[in-house]
Formats: C-alpha cells, structure tokens, sequence
C-alpha cells in the first residue's frame, strides 16, 4: 500500500505497530512529494504525541513511561483478557523486541519482562514490555539525553503469566499463539482504553513528575469499541493536522495541534 501511495505520488499514513515496516516506510520520505506516516494510531501514535508534550516541561529528564491498554470492561476467565483487535497484532506486541532506553542507552528489551504492578485511579493493575508501541519516539527524543524510557501494556493481574505459560512453558510459536486466541478467545467490543504517560525529571532545579491518565470507553449505541474509537482518532487526527500544515518534517507533531480538531479531542487533558 505504501509503495502504490508512493508510486501515485499521494500522502501515505498507517496504523502498524510494526518496527521494522514503519522503519522501511519512511525511508521512502524526501524522494518525491508525497510523505509517509506510520505509526498514526493509538500506542504508537497518540501516546507518543502525549508524553513528547510533557517533556517539554523539563529541562532534564530522567524517565519516560508510557501505559496503554485496551481492557474488557468485565473478565471472569483465568487470562482475564478477551479479544478487541486483531489477534496477530496482539500476538506480535508478545512475540517482538521492545526498543526501550535504559540508563541513557537504546536497547532491545524483551517482551513479557520488566513486570510491575501500577495503581490507576484506585485499581491496580499489571504492566510488561510489549513491542511496537514506542514507535520513534525514542530516535525523536534522543537530542533530551533521557535517561530512561519504556513502553509496557497494562493488563488486568495475572494476565501475564497465562501468556508466559503459553509462549514459554507449553512453548507456541506465534503462529501457534495466534491460532489458538483466534479460535478460543471470545471478542468482546465492551472495552476501555486507558492511557498513562508519567515523565520524571527537574523542572527549576527540582525533582517532578508530570502526569497523563485517561480512560476511554467505546460507544455500544453505535457499536464502536474503545480501541476502534481511539486507534481512528489518532490516525485521522494526523491527517487533518497534514491538510492544515501543522506537521512540521521530522518532528513530533505539537499535542495542542492534535487535540485543536474534532478528531483528536477525545485525547484532551
């Protein structure tokens, strides 16, 4: 698709969570008038947006964490999870390297690792590296010489040790992984998204942390889920921003540009 959109010389954005395929899509920026965008949705995507805004409001910046996860409402099964979206997307986030910095280096953290256990308004909740939902955030963000910063899902607890006993003790492939969600795990579209973004660092020579959370819930009335409503958001939001020249090149796109729209509003503080 993006190289059609290449070859017609037409502006090209996208959802992947893919690293290596967004990676190969922008190369293909600067070669004609056309530009690429990958990485448009939710995590990566919005996410990104969001926690670029809040290092803006220090002069050092010691750690970036950001927390996404698209969660049923409700769960009464052992995995305490049930499809929203594609499971091969699902699947990949499991399977895939997870570029990450730690201690002001960039590295390839493993996915299922750097377990911790968050409160979010009240309820507690897992998180763990899962891959893709960085996007290029951290290349974008190099010239801050942060010190710190990681991308992890947030699931409800136990998850992770389901999926652990899948992948590493029964030992599925992720083909296998992938055909036995598809096939066993119900879809539900009653979700929520939530989204937390915490930056730590000095603001006037003092240590502060600036912090981002939300949740959002899908519309049952028009039958849209929460990570149908907010993956659209950001990617559409990115387009309108493009048509009204507010996308600078190779820079993150300002958060009070992509919440001015009606699209990406639903991201507002």
């Amino acid at each position: 698709m993006a190289v059609a959109a290449f070859d017609a010389g037409v502006s090209y954005f996208d959802l992947t969570e893919d690293t290596d395929t967004a990676e190969k899509i922008r190369t293909l920026n600067g070669i004609n008038k056309a530009r690429f965008y990958p990485q448009c949705g939710l995590a990566p995507g919005a996410v990104g947006i969001i926690a670029n805004y809040l290092s803006t409001f220090f002069e050092e910046i010691y750690e970036i964490k950001l927390r996404v996860g698209a969660l049923p409402i409700t769960a009464t099964n052992h995995i305490q999870y049930y499809l929203s979206w594609s499971p091969e997307g699902l699947v990949n986030e499991y399977y895939r390297l997870c570029p990450a910095i730690i201690d002001g280096i960039s590295v390839l953290a493993e996915p299922l690792d750097g377990y911790e256990f968050l409160t979010l308004d009240g309820i507690g909740y897992e998180a763990f590296n899962t891959s893709g939902g960085a996007g290029d955030l951290i290349s974008k963000l190099k010239h801050k010489n942060i010190k710190k910063l990681t991308y992890k899902t947030i699931r409800y607890p136990g998850h992770r040790d389901q999926i652990l006993f899948l992948k590493e003790d029964l030992r599925l492939s992720k083909e296998e992984m992938i055909e036995l969600l598809s096939k066993q795990l119900p879809h539900n579209h009653d979700d929520v998204v939530i989204i937390f973004v915490e930056v730590i660092g000095k603001q006037n020579g003092q240590l502060r942390r600036e912090t981002y959370f939300k949740k959002i819930y899908g519309d049952r009335d028009l039958g849209i889920s929460a990570i149908q409503k907010t993956t659209a958001a950001g990617v559409v939001s990115m387009v309108d921003c493009y048509l009204n020249e507010k996308i600078k090149k190779d820079e993150i796109v300002r958060y009070e540009d992509f919440v001015s729209n009606k699209y990406g509003l639903m991201y507002e503080f």
